[in-house]
This record gives C-alpha cells, structure tokens and sequence, in this order.
C-alpha cells in the first residue's frame, strides 16, 4: 500500500513537467519471483489509471528467469561489473536481456565506480578518478555503438562522499565520482 501511495502521489504531482519521459516502477526488483511480478501487475496499473506515459522497470536480475518484463514498456538493466575486462560481458548481459524483451526498449544502467581522492593511475590504477574516466569512456563507446541498448545511463557523475563507506568512516571516500 505504500508503495501505491508513493506511486500515486509522484505520478499526481509532477505528471504536467514536460521532462518526465516514462514512470519507473521499481529499482532492481525481484523480476524472478512470483511476488516481484505481482508487485509490477499492481504498479502498473496504477501508474497507467493516473497518467499514459510508458513505465519501466531496473532490473538486476537474469534475464532467463525473468517473470515482470513484459507488463512494462521498457526494461532498465542495472550493470555489475567495473573493469575494463568486465566489458564484453556487460555487453552480452544487455543482448541476453534484449531477446527476452523483444522490440521493447532497454536502457544498460552503469552504477559507478569506487574512488579516493589521490589514488592515481602511476600507482596501479585501482580506485582512482582516471580508472572512472577509463571505464566510463569505454562503457559510452561500446553501449553508443551497441544497436540493441535505446540509449544508457551512467551514475559516476554523482559526487558525493560517505563516510560509512566499507572502509569504515573514511570522508575522503567517493563511492561514485569524477
């Protein structure tokens, strides 16, 4: 019930600003599992009573196994993976996801890298600002490239720090900036 209240109320508020493209319904949602697919059914109905934007959802999980894709009109697929290497790999999880949807629309979502303030490439390379910049550089260049993405979106531009990060409470710590 929350979550069709939140829904409901974002749709009502800002259904009028002219920048709002589609309604997402769920951020790496359970799209294996009978409760997941319910949960979409629910949204989606709701979202399409109140407004005829198309909705989406982000999705982690794989693409064999999935039960929610096709009560959307477009599938967000949340990428894992953060070096270089990883690359081809990350491309052939989008074509996988891409047979299962079919003809709709999917957008590869790239969450960030970690970095520290001062880690540099002459050092090896690992948690430096260059190494984002590396990786991002190439993500553009193979998902521009790549016929079956719509398009893509990549999170390091969020520069913020945490000091609850993994290391413990380390304010130098940017989890996802350049």
């Amino acid at each position: 019930q929350a979550a069709e209240s939140q829904l409901r109320e974002m749709i009502e508020r800002d259904r009028n600003h002219p920048c709002v493209l589609m309604w997402g319904l769920a951020y790496n949602i359970e799209n294996e599992s009978h409760e997941g697919r319910w949960f979409i059914e629910q949204m989606a109905k709701v979202a399409r009573s109140l407004d005829n934007r198309p909705v989406y959802i982000s999705v982690g999980g794989a693409p064999e196994a999935d039960r929610c894709a096709d009560l959307v009109d477009a599938v967000f697929v949340i990428l894992r993976g953060t070096l270089p290497s990883q690359m081809d790999r990350l491309v052939r999880e989008t074509a996988a996801w891409k047979e299962v949807i079919g003809g709709k629309p999917i957008v590869p979502m790239f969450a960030g890298l970690g970095a520290l303030r001062g880690a540099a490439l002459r050092w090896g390379g690992r948690y430096s600002e260059e190494e984002q910049a590396l990786f991002l550089s190439e993500f553009i260049k193979r998902f521009d490239a790549h016929k079956v993405a719509a398009g893509w979106i990549a999170g390091t531009l969020a520069d913020y720090r945490d000091p609850s990060s993994f290391l413990g409470p380390a304010p130098f710590m940017r989890l996802y900036g350049i």
